[in-house]
């Protein structure tokens, strides 16, 4: 079996995806199908990946990433067709396919998230959740009408939860039967790097590239409403944001200035040794949510948005807490609760380690060589 995997990120696990594109080339190179990743320059060294590196300018990383990638990952293809086949092309972010060939290979994609796919028409919605509204409701716009002519080329779609499936299947009229839930796995927490406690009592974690899609605004007014009672909490932000700025203007706003650290982008083997006594993410949307698994299985109760894919990770008030989007006063009372009742807290956290147990890499990489087999042998 001839695959190439083709990727924005790989081999530092930068975000949700490339800990998906990382864990699935390691898990295939450990099954003996050794993969041709295509990645930009600089990504992937001490994988054992053999890398097609592709060049990334300056300005082309300053204006919508992916829409320059899927250019350059097309030219990558059309020089690996001169000299090789290959049974499956795997695009870790299946928007980037846009460009691709059919060349008689199988095309299959990964949709990671829904928020284009599922964003509202009104720009009012926009105005009251992001301080850029004027730019990212037409970006958004833009995405929802383009999404679906980088699907069309593809014969498989992986989305990483039902909830992504469906909402692919209503908005983008892509028929059910092309589109395969393969959820996310992860690994272990290495043992060998120590835990690094983070500050606060109670310390709260929260891991996000994008501050306001990600609920930070909600977490940083909810924190708001329970700091005389909580004196001691502080809010650890782990991730890297344009909008950082306005984040740390309304923390200070808030009078929460000297509660909230801003730790910037944050090596993911690092993350998950934080220890911090919650990890809070209350996200507008979120397709999957593989930072809450991790957090589970180092132990760290989690409350997420009552949204999208996090809703089959997390059993409100069973094995975490979810939370509805712009509700922080839900928010604040379940701050509390996760701080103060240490009978309900340790129930939650072994709770959630027999979820996050669940969701192992082996599966994914298994259901994923199984879809490569369909394909191949035309029953998919």
């Amino acid at each position: 079996m001839k695959i190439c995997v083709v990727t924005q990120q790989f081999g530092r696990r930068w975000s949700g995806l490339g800990t998906y594109a990382t864990n699935l080339v390691e898990g295939l190179v450990a099954r003996s199908i050794s993969p041709v990743v295509i990645c930009p320059a600089g990504m992937g060294e001490g994988t054992g990946a053999e890398i097609f590196p592709v060049s990334i300018s300056g300005w082309e990383k300053a204006v919508n990433y992916w829409l320059p990638l899927a250019w350059k990952f097309r030219g990558a293809l059309r020089q690996l067709a001169m000299k090789d086949t290959f049974d499956v092309i795997h695009f870790t972010d299946a928007r980037e396919a846009l460009f691709s060939g059919r060349a008689g290979t199988f095309h299959i994609g990964a949709m990671n998230d829904y928020y284009a796919a599922s964003s509202p028409v009104n720009p009012l919605y926009f105005r009251r959740h992001y301080s850029d509204w004027p730019a990212r409701y037409p970006y958004y716009s833009f995405m929802k009408a383009v999404e679906p002519l980088a699907l069309r080329k593809l014969d498989a779609v992986i989305a990483n939860s039902n909830y992504v499936r469906d909402v692919l299947i209503e908005n983008y009229s892509i028929a059910s039967g092309k589109v395969r839930v393969i959820n996310y796995g992860i690994e272990p927490p290495d043992e060998s790097i120590a835990l690094e406690k983070l500050e606060g009592d109670p310390s709260i974690l929260f891991v996000g590239a994008n501050f306001q899609r990600k609920g930070l605004p909600d977490l940083l007014q909810a924190a708001a409403l329970v700091r005389n009672g909580l004196k001691g909490l502080v809010i650890h932000v782990v991730g890297e944001d344009s909008k950082e700025r306005v984040m740390r203007d309304l923390a200070e706003q808030l009078g929460m200035g000297k509660s909230v650290q801003f730790h910037g982008l944050v090596n993911n083997n690092r993350v998950r040794r934080m220890m911090a006594d919650m990890f809070v993410m209350p996200s507008l949307v979120e397709g999957f949510g593989i930072v809450f698994l991790e957090a589970m299985l180092n132990g760290v109760p989690v409350i997420g948005g009552k949204v999208g894919g996090t809703v089959e990770l997390i059993q409100d008030g069973q094995n975490g807490f979810t939370v509805l989007p712009g509700d922080q006063e839900d928010l604040a009372r379940k701050i509390v609760r996760l701080a103060t009742d240490t009978k309900f807290r340790k129930r939650l956290i072994e709770a959630g380690k027999i979820t996050a147990q669940e969701y192992t890499i082996s599966k994914m990489v298994d259901r994923t060589i199984e879809l490569y087999n369909r394909l191949i042998a035309g029953s998919a």
